[in-house]
């Protein structure tokens, strides 16, 4: 698995490096596992996805379709389940992300996403209201997508996120969705986006603020380190 999801995705794992790789496997392999994914092609499956959407996309609302073909296997053997889920991965990407999209121009739209929202000046009491109004605005193909049920559920657990990192200023909130939006909403504990629980933890920055603005620096890093690599590879 470690040759295969480098070779599946080779600026992710470089950037993350080996050891925070082999996390997200044992991760990988204990999450199929709860839901009856044992088999390798399967269990190789879900590991990409995790790539694709992050470590807990299982239960990330912007991803129902998937908790559906997991939570609720039916007759199906495991084959035919991994087989539904890459079939849904594929219409979720052309639907939401586009099929002729490449790795770095996904990349450059995440980035154009965090800069673009991070003008947006979200108040507590219109957080929800404000917050789709500029999702839409930014991100309408995939806000379309998911649909409104799911990009609802997704702020309310941004607020909880944010609440519990201590990032309870506005702009500390609006940070956190966008992050979990980009990275997943498990993102904060996500092996393979080692720099947002690195940034947690700096006891240098304890308020709201100058936490939201390093984590906001360190994700247009990190985003620009993968266009790197990906321009590394592509040279290569």
């Amino acid at each position: 698995m470690l040759e295969h999801l480098a070779g599946f995705s080779p600026p992710l794992v470089e950037a993350a490096g080996e050891a925070q790789l082999r996390k997200s496997i044992h991760l990988g392999v204990t999450r199929a596992g709860r839901y009856g994914l044992t088999h390798q092609g399967p269990v190789r499956l879900y590991l990409e996805l995790m790539l694709l959407f992050g470590a807990h996309f299982d239960t990330d609302p912007q991803y129902p379709w998937a908790a559906r073909l997991l939570l609720d296997p039916g007759p199906a053997s495991q084959q035919q389940r991994a087989e539904g889920l890459f079939e849904k991965t594929l219409a979720h990407q052309a639907r939401a992300v586009g099929p002729q999209d490449d790795y770095a121009s996904c990349v450059r739209r995440a980035i154009r996403f965090l800069t673009e929202m991070s003008l947006a000046t979200p108040t507590e009491e219109n957080f929800l209201p404000d917050m789709l109004r500029e999702l839409k605005k930014a991100d309408s193909p995939t806000f379309v997508h998911i649909g409104i049920e799911g990009v609802e559920a997704l702020i309310r657990r941004s607020l909880e996120a944010a609440r519990s990192h201590r990032l309870s200023s506005c702009r500390g909130m609006a940070l956190t969705l966008m992050l979990m939006w980009v990275f997943g909403h498990g993102c904060f504990e996500d092996p393979l986006q080692p720099w947002i629980a690195q940034t947690l933890r700096d006891t240098a920055t304890s308020e709201p603020e100058d936490r939201a603005s390093l984590l906001k620096a360190r994700a247009l890093a990190w985003l620009e380190q993968l266009l790197a690599h990906q321009a590394e590879g592509a040279r290569s």
